[in-house]
């Protein structure tokens, strides 16, 4: 399947207490970013802040946010309340 318009890269973290990244995912956050073929890597946390004094975490956000790396706020409970997955045998 041929896609023509850029395509983004969602990444959840669901742990209200995660408000750094962790290396995995600061890797995965990093090499998106860099080296695919991406408009927009974003990065859905639950926790209230984003921990700039994890020095991982700080370097990905003055690399990359704003521009390439977009840091958002979820709340999962209420972003997901009534969302669905339609069930089928293919």
């Amino acid at each position: 399947m041929l896609l023509r318009e850029p395509q983004k890269l969602f990444l959840l973290e669901t742990n209200p207490s995660a408000s750094a990244l962790g290396p995995r995912v600061a890797c995965t956050v990093e090499s998106a970013a860099s080296r695919a073929n991406l408009s927009a890597v974003v990065v859905a946390l639950a926790s209230t802040h984003l921990d700039l004094g994890d020095e991982v975490t700080r370097t990905i956000y003055e690399r990359f946010g704003g521009e390439k790396v977009h840091f958002r706020r979820i709340v999962p409970d209420l972003d997901f309340e009534g969302v669905s997955i339609e069930m089928t045998n293919s």
